[in-house]
């Protein structure tokens, strides 16, 4: 069970990292949702690639209620 903590906090420290890396210039969740899914197909590594498509979908979903909010 300590195994899956860490790694569930290593997953925490690489969504930290990657949000900090594209929000660095504020982009819009559209523009988040592109550069994730360019890191994505860009990388082989099948951990980030777990981090990156657990981010696609958080973004993707708060694009989607934006939406339906206006």
């Amino acid at each position: 069970m300590p195994a899956r903590a860490t790694h569930s906090s290593e997953h925490m420290q690489l969504m930290i990292a990657i949000n900090d890396s594209i929000g660095a210039d504020n982009p819009t969740l559209s523009e988040r949702i592109h550069r994730l899914r360019e890191l994505y197909e860009n990388n082989h590594d099948s951990v980030l690639h777990d981090v990156y498509i657990r981010e696609i979908n958080r973004y993707t979903r708060a694009l989607n209620r934006s939406l339906a909010n206006q």
